[in-house]
């Protein structure tokens, strides 16, 4: 006899085959044309560059934009999320601008959730020369593949360890040369200081003792220097590597002692394009030491964003490996459709906590100013996935997901 469980996975498995993966392919048998993967390439560069602002404009000027999504999602490990067949959901609006007058260029952006509203970035920067900008702001932390470390929706492990898409408030320098890429930065806080777990990004978070917990948490980032250095292999006009080192520093203070610890965190990375075809490796290594009150016993901090927090290990090793492969479509509305299959691997925790893993299994298509990400996960003491990187769980969660979202 077949469990409700099952017919529910199996029927959340349906929306996003008959809904999403087969409209896709067959659109694509139907109207995939012969094109060069480079023109693909820039057409979704341009997308993702306006949905997030990583580039700063080129032309002198100001332009205002943003975005409004919704999503649907089914969680198999929540009761009344089974019982209603999933939700629909509001996720974001959000408003953009970014602008340049001369060497000067800037780029800012807020989000309202459903939840909590926060800045995302806003920064301004100087070009020096062609091959050197500095940038002061809240930011994107140059650390590991970039812009992302992921092709889905849900990013990798790494952004909830606080390793990828980090946004914290300092300055910057920027330079490239040929197949080089160098960056290093200054942060003094992260990006939102003050404001708890109401955040865009995982930071360390503060917070008095609520229901239920014997004490607050206490700790903040601070006084953290990056650096990353990438270098780029051409192989041919369709195929290329980079290749890169990251390394991040800093200080945690604890708000009730005063005194001071450290963090650290280092990474090698992979980002490959050969054709339609992307693959991406990261290994990295996160270590916290806090200085503790006398009177805690704990084994873990407190990192949090988007109005919520959770445990995490004192010493993380994360390892990831993405790969997807893109279509260009160019009738019906339909931009391009993306498949990917993203797997992060969270181990090595200290003391003793059981592994984390998240697998996402999904596409993406855009069609004009529309974007939709449909991804299946499936995960282990993965937050947001029904667990906790500092978990002991030994079981897996599955969530079907479908965001939906117009970019103007």
């Amino acid at each position: 006899m077949i469990s409700v469980r099952s017919q529910l996975l199996r029927q959340g498995s349906r929306i996003f085959a008959h809904c999403i993966l087969f409209p896709a392919l067959v659109l694509t048998s139907c109207f995939a044309r012969a094109e060069d993967p480079r023109a693909l390439e820039q057409r979704t560069e341009r997308l993702e560059r306006w949905v997030e602002d990583y580039e700063p404009a080129t032309a002198d000027g100001m332009v205002f934009g943003g975005a409004l999504r919704f999503q649907y999602a089914y969680r198999d490990w929540d009761e009344a999320s089974r019982e209603r067949f999933g939700d629909l959901e509001f996720e974001v609006f959000r408003v953009n601008v970014v602008g340049r007058q001369g060497r000067v260029s800037f780029s800012g952006e807020y989000r309202w959730y459903e939840f909590m509203d926060t800045i995302h970035h806003g920064w301004i920067g100087y070009d020096f020369t062609e091959r050197l900008t500095a940038r002061v702001g809240v930011q994107q932390v140059p650390f590991g593949n970039l812009p992302y470390n992921s092709h889905s929706f849900f990013f990798s492990s790494g952004f909830y360890l606080g390793l990828e898409d980090d946004y914290d408030l300092g300055g910057t320098l920027h330079w490239g040369s040929g197949p080089w890429a160098v960056a290093a930065g200054f942060f003094k806080n992260d990006g939102t200081p003050g404001s708890g777990n109401e955040r865009y990004s995982y930071d360390l978070v503060t917070a008095p003792a609520s229901e239920g917990e014997e004490d607050g948490h206490f700790q903040r980032e601070t006084n953290e220097v990056t650096v990353r250095v990438a270098r780029t292999l051409q192989h041919d006009v369709k195929a290329e590597t980079e290749f890169g080192l990251s390394a991040r520093a800093g200080q945690m203070s604890n708000t009730q002692t005063l005194d001071t610890g450290h963090r650290l965190a280092g990474a090698v990375h992979m980002n490959g394009n050969y054709g339609r075809w992307n693959l991406m490796l990261q290994a990295a290594r996160l270590e916290f030491s806090p200085e503790f009150a006398a009177d805690e016993e704990r084994d873990f901090v407190n990192l949090g964003a988007f109005a919520s927090d959770s445990p995490v290990p004192l010493e993380n090793t994360l390892y990831t490996a993405n790969l997807a492969y893109s279509i260009s479509v160019d009738r019906g509305g339909l931009d391009h459709v993306t498949l990917y299959n993203n797997y992060s691997l969270v181990t090595d925790k200290e003391p003793d906590f059981e592994d984390t893993f998240m697998n996402v299994l999904g596409a993406s298509l855009s069609a004009g100013n529309a974007f939709i990400y449909a991804d299946v996960v499936t995960a282990r003491n993965q937050p947001f996935i029904g667990g906790v990187l500092a978990g002991e769980e030994r079981g897996t969660n599955t969530r079907v997901n479908l965001n939906i979202g117009y970019y103007y």
